[in-house]
């Protein structure tokens, strides 16, 4: 793949979400009888990098939706070796996240959860997580080969809500939103609005903002910015950032006025948030305006809770990509990533 590809990439989102949904049906009707020794309390999703993104917009989706919350799901997001202690304390469901399939911490997951006879579920393109997942008889959600894993995010969060849906942790109601979700979802619609943004993004660090029920998205920013743009980038989530990181902006006006030329704050904005929250927005953007920093608001469209995440996972995607090309650079690879991991090896 090349630079070239990148359009296509974020184009073909809608058609992932369905081809997930599909990946799971077919799981489903190929996996043993699923009969936990006691009654599932705990979803742990063990994943890393781009693999781990489909289950943080799952878990802020549930904890987000009142009627999802009252079906007490604690889900867990494990990006380590092994297992969290939630897996081995609790009556928990495994499920495994690796587009590659050959993740060394998944596959780390993967055997501590067999070895302990947890029931575990896989998501995967191939790779020994899918040779081992057949072996062992496990059901297995086989997804499209052939994407950097940022790319596949939309495939992987289909297959895990479809997955999910098919053992009776969620309603079948969900699939059909979802369907009609990835129905409404226009790729093409964001390029004039992401150029507005990286315009006012360059050369600058972004610091991406957002409320709690949207941390994974504000974090999948940051992503897109390393991965994409190649750049630094950090997230936040508010209440929090007003009691330690806000303060940093203080000292801007005075011995630390450099930074200001470094920096640039992100704030998405949810229609669904708390007032309370949206109030602190508002204040803390005309502290970080006073202190010289910019601050790019950002309107998450959308009239439904995944659809609002997605569009605004879209932009995101845009935005780096664009940042990525007023460098120079291809937004595709993760060379610096590759490196890494042939210098770990023996």
């Amino acid at each position: 793949m090349t630079k070239n590809d990148f359009p296509k990439l974020i184009g073909a989102f809608p058609r992932q979400l369905l081809a997930g949904l599909s990946a799971a049906r077919e799981a489903a009707a190929n996996m043993p009888p699923f009969r936990p020794r006691r009654p599932i309390s705990h979803l742990v999703f063990c994943g890393m990098g781009g693999s781990a993104l489909p289950a943080l917009l799952l878990r802020d989706f549930i904890r987000s939706d009142t009627k999802l919350a009252r079906r007490h799901l604690h889900i867990v997001v494990h990006r380590d070796y092994g297992l969290p202690p939630e897996a081995l304390t609790s009556s928990a469901l495994i499920l495994i996240t690796s587009y590659s399939g050959n993740t060394e911490e998944a596959l780390s997951s993967y055997r501590d959860a067999r070895r302990h006879r947890l029931p575990v579920l896989a998501i995967t393109s191939g790779g020994s997580l899918a040779r081992q997942a057949k072996r062992d008889h496990v059901a297995l959600a086989r997804i499209n080969r052939g994407l950097p894993p940022r790319f596949a995010v939309g495939e992987q969060f289909s297959a895990a809500l479809g997955l999910l849906i098919r053992l009776g942790f969620l309603p079948i109601s969900l699939e059909r939103k979802l369907s009609a979700t990835a129905s409404l979802l226009k790729p093409s619609a964001f390029p004039r609005k992401a150029h507005r943004i990286a315009k006012l993004l360059q050369h600058r660090i972004p610091l991406i903002y957002a409320s709690d029920r949207n941390e994974a998205l504000a974090y999948i920013w940051k992503i897109q910015m390393n991965e994409s743009a190649k750049i630094p980038a950090f997230a936040n989530v508010f209440p929090e950032l007003n009691h330690n990181e806000m303060n940093s902006y203080a000292m801007l006006t005075n011995t630390q006025s450099a930074l200001r030329k470094m920096l640039a704050v992100v704030m998405l904005h949810d229609a669904r948030d708390r007032s309370s929250v949206k109030k602190r927005m508002r204040v803390t953007s005309s502290l970080i305006t006073r202190s010289g920093v910019p601050v790019i608001p950002v309107a998450l469209s959308g009239r439904h809770s995944l659809t609002r995440t997605f569009n605004g996972f879209l932009l995101g995607e845009w935005v780096a990509g664009i940042r990525a090309r007023s460098y120079g650079v291809d937004p595709l690879p993760t060379n610096l990533i590759e490196e890494f991991k042939r210098r770990l090896r023996p």
